[in-house]
């Protein structure tokens, strides 16, 4: 992936934050939506893209960040939305449930038809095709 794509590689760079703040943060600042559109907003990133974690070559995980997600922790975290998860102390229950492919594709900023949506759960977090993770890339700009 290139700069400026929304999706990085590396670690510790300047201005990196966590995905979910960052995402928690940018739909605290939206405007011309309502609050009830704000708080599903909310409950979407802390039920369904916390969950995103970065994943190195080496196979070692750790907190997605606006800096280290890549394409490959995009499709582990698809994978998972459409597999869901089991309670651990009861498998008979879900701890989550499978997501629909609607709702996957809702949450990833595209419609059933696999176009943009006006203003996905993504626009949040740059998991959207139309929207950068940080907007411009903050990191490579001069400060003045």
């Amino acid at each position: 992936m290139g700069e400026g794509s929304g999706l990085h590689r590396g670690a510790g760079r300047p201005g990196d934050v966590a995905l979910d703040g960052y995402a928690t943060r940018y739909v605290d600042r939206l405007t011309g939506i309502d609050e009830r559109t704000r708080e599903d907003y909310h409950r979407e990133i802390r039920l369904h893209l916390s969950v995103l974690r970065h994943t190195d070559p080496a196979g070692n995980q750790r907190a997605a960040t606006i800096c280290n997600l890549t394409q490959d922790d995009v499709t582990d975290w698809v994978r998972a939305e459409e597999a869901g998860e089991k309670d651990a102390e009861d498998p008979e229950k879900w701890a989550r449930r499978p997501a629909d492919p609607k709702s996957i594709a809702n949450r990833h900023g595209q419609d059933d038809r696999g176009h943009p949506q006006r203003r996905p759960v993504a626009v949040t977090t740059g998991l959207g095709p139309r929207f950068p993770a940080a907007g411009p890339d903050i990191r490579s700009t001069p400060a003045h």
